[in-house]
């Protein structure tokens, strides 16, 4: 009986690579969405709270161009090695 237990334990498969690929441009879908949602709302919350309409939404926009562009050097100078 533990025999037959043994055998029909299968090694775990290796992960698909395609699979992989898609998770990794899903992440790096996300976090550049991220980076650039989450400083123009923070500026369209300011300008209302602050009454400032469009200070702080330029200086969010500003910041998630900032943002992206430390991303994208990050993955280019990462493919480069």
């Amino acid at each position: 009986m533990l025999a037959l237990a043994c055998e029909n334990r299968s090694m775990p498969k290796q992960p698909d690579p395609n699979q992989i690929n898609r998770l990794r441009h899903i992440a790096l879908g996300s976090e550049l969405a991220g980076e650039v949602l989450v400083p123009v709302l923070l500026g369209l919350w300011a300008d209302r709270h602050f009454d400032r309409s469009p200070t702080y939404v330029l200086i969010g926009t500003f910041v998630a161009l900032a943002a992206v562009g430390v991303t994208l050097t990050r993955i280019v100078k990462g493919r480069s090695n």
